[in-house]
């Protein structure tokens, strides 16, 4: 898949993202079979022994072709600044969010982690630079917590309402109307999961070897 395409599918599906750790694999062996586990090449036929042939060749072991996240712990854990938003080291869904971030700052998730443009077809593993990607996302944090209510009003119009079938929001609006959020409410929500974004930067960044976590891309 070519990067443009690649640029124009994460705008219009779910951004997922996996906070993965391996305490005892070199995740840069992970990296290197990653890159060839989910090339086009992988899904042949042959695919099996050539992905253990690979994993030999890089020192890892056999049976991480068939576990979870090639064999690392998935990260997850409620937000100590959000905890009623998604989980740190978990970004599910997060399109809504995404298209916030362009649409008022210019700036989409590859500015973010620049590294994920060369993850195959949307699939596998990638290591960004924590501490540049967590600078960008403070930036773009910064710059929508000054936006206004018709700001705020005028990108619910435009990216909220459009995904909410409009006989499901009448349906409802009349069986309990505070169930509704409001656009604020809408929006607050987007800049938390942006928050919870940063926490998850902050998490590898303060671990005792950040070398052990990757991120998972699944779009």
């Amino acid at each position: 898949m070519a990067r443009s395409e690649r640029q124009d599918k994460t705008r219009i599906m779910g951004l997922d993202v996996t906070l993965v750790q391996f305490e005892d694999l070199d995740t840069e062996a992970i990296l290197e079979f990653s890159r060839f586990a989910y090339a086009p090449c992988a899904f042949a036929a042959s695919a099996s022994s050539d992905l253990k042939a690979r994993a030999r060749e890089l020192g890892l072991p056999e049976n991480i072709i068939g576990k979870s996240y090639l064999g690392g712990t998935k990260i997850s854990f409620p937000s100590k600044k959000y905890p009623q938003w998604p989980l740190v080291g978990d970004w599910s869904s997060f399109s809504t969010t995404r298209e916030l971030m362009e649409h008022f700052t210019g700036k989409d998730i590859f500015f973010v982690l620049p590294e994920a443009r060369d993850v195959c077809g949307g699939l596998g593993f990638f290591r960004p630079d924590w501490s540049a990607s967590k600078l960008r996302l403070v930036e773009i944090l910064e710059e929508v917590q000054l936006l206004g209510p018709a700001q705020i009003e005028d990108f619910h119009a435009k990216f909220s309402k459009p995904y909410v079938p409009q006989d499901l929001l009448e349906k409802v609006k009349k069986l309990n109307p505070t169930m509704i959020a409001t656009p604020s409410e809408i929006f607050a929500g987007k800049v938390a999961q942006i928050g919870v974004m940063i926490e998850t930067l902050d998490f590898v960044l303060s671990s005792e070897n950040p070398k052990e976590f990757l991120l998972y891309w699944s779009d």
